[in-house]
């Protein structure tokens, strides 16, 4: 399905930049407070499961095949997008 594939930005401020994902999956970017570090965060919205690695995502999504994922835009990589 097409719509499944889109990203909505939802919060584009300085500091936090969150997104909503495919599958009921939202991306959160937050800034630290000692400047251009990001802090990125991936959360499963039906399960309420929170991940700061791709390699957690990897693995819940290996222990629960049920749950959908697009993994070319749920991952732990800071989005750049304006």
């Amino acid at each position: 399905m097409i719509f499944q594939e889109k990203v909505i930005k939802v919060t584009n401020e300085p500091d936090l930049k969150e997104y909503e994902l495919p599958f009921n999956w939202t991306k959160q970017c937050k800034r630290r407070k000692s400047g251009n570090t990001w802090d990125v965060y991936i959360t499963h919205g039906s399960s309420g499961k929170r991940f700061r690695s791709n390699v957690a995502i990897n693995d819940y999504l290996t222990n629960n095949p049920e749950v959908k994922c697009n993994r070319e835009l749920t991952n732990c990589k800071y989005t750049y997008q304006a």
